[in-house]
């Protein structure tokens, strides 16, 4: 298990939850494009057209994710 790494209802707004993030992780989706505005490290398993954008790192394996 990572430290620091919760799991949230879908129902939560996610714009607080990125505002205090330092990275985010996920497949693909909605909520990595928010965070990669935002200027946050992205984590990216799923494959996507902004995969190659900067700040975003695809990963495929969980040893991708540390550091």
């Amino acid at each position: 298990m990572l430290n620091n790494v919760y799991l949230v209802d879908h129902i939560e707004s996610s714009k607080p939850l990125l505002a205090r993030a330092h990275a985010v992780v996920g497949v693909t989706g909605a909520s990595l494009w928010e965070a990669w505005f935002m200027k946050k490290p992205v984590l990216m398993a799923g494959g996507i057209f902004h995969e190659n954008a900067p700040n975003t790192k695809k990963i495929s394996h969980v040893n991708d994710v540390k550091q």
